[in-house]
């Protein structure tokens, strides 16, 4: 059976070199919490499209990409939010790997499901 980067995304993650306290857990609802020390340290609204809003797009139109945006201020200044961008590299059952665009490094980051 077939299924989405947005069905496959679902789930938790874990970098491949950071051990488990470290860990991105992407919900059905549309947010993902990181964890740091096994606490929620924010918590972002996710989307993947085809089409980016980022600066610079690797290849858009040709892959997926993923934005996440701030779900609530606490951590910046009052009227600012976050917004990080991915390339999503590819996601399976067992393997995500992403490529942080809104930055200057372009590496994959890649994660293994937990």
């Amino acid at each position: 059976m077939f299924q989405s980067s947005d069905e496959l995304i679902i789930g938790t993650w874990v970098p491949d070199q950071d051990g488990y306290d470290y860990r991105w857990v992407f919900k059905e609802n549309g947010t993902i919490d990181k964890y740091d020390e096994g606490k929620v340290w924010v918590t972002y609204r996710y989307e993947i499209n085809k089409k980016s809003s980022c600066l610079t797009p690797l290849n858009e139109g040709v892959n997926l990409y993923l934005k996440m945006t701030e779900k609530s201020e606490s951590s910046t200044l009052p009227g600012s939010k976050i917004e990080l961008c991915y390339e999503l590299d590819g996601v399976t059952d067992e393997h995500l790997s992403l490529i942080y665009i809104t930055g200057a490094n372009y590496r994959p980051i890649l994660f293994e499901r937990f």
